[in-house]
């Protein structure tokens, strides 16, 4: 995992053709849209159901959002998840985080906790061929089917 700047991140989706619009990735058009559960258990789950339709690349994981409802989260888990990666800056310096495809499993941790502490962040891969978006508001919108949507 390699943490990005702001600047970083945008470089890297125009890099890829990614659409911007007012300094965050544009939710493209005929994406669908769903709830968040309230349940944990049901959380974990849909972020589980979305990774497995995930391609096996690179994804980009930019939290634009947190601390909206800070009674949910819990920032020393958050920074001790990016410690292991000997990343000691803020959420606020370096909000992106960009995996490889071999980290296939901490990537679906970031976004379980995304979930779980209801921070807004999307989800692109360098194809935007999978893009999700996760709101604090406990909805989200992909651009993929799934079985139980």
């Amino acid at each position: 995992m390699n943490c990005l700047t702001t600047a970083e991140a945008l470089l890297w989706c125009a890099d890829r053709d990614i659409p911007i619009k007012n300094g965050l990735p544009l939710i493209p058009a005929g994406c669908n849209t769903f709830k968040i559960p309230s349940d944990a258990g049901e959380r974990i789950a849909l972020i589980k159901s979305h990774w497995g339709s995930l391609p096996t690349q690179q994804v980009l994981i930019w939290v634009t959002a947190w601390s909206v409802w800070s009674s949910c989260e819990h920032m020393p888990l958050f920074s001790r998840f990016r410690l292991a990666y000997n990343e000691t800056r803020s959420l606020k310096d370096a909000p992106a985080h960009l995996f490889s495809a071999e980290e296939a499993g901490d990537s679906l941790s970031l976004a379980i906790l995304g979930v779980m502490f209801l921070w807004d962040f999307y989800v692109i891969t360098p194809q935007n061929n999978f893009f999700s978006f996760y709101s604090h508001d406990e909805y989200g919108s992909n651009n993929q089917t799934y079985p139980s949507e």
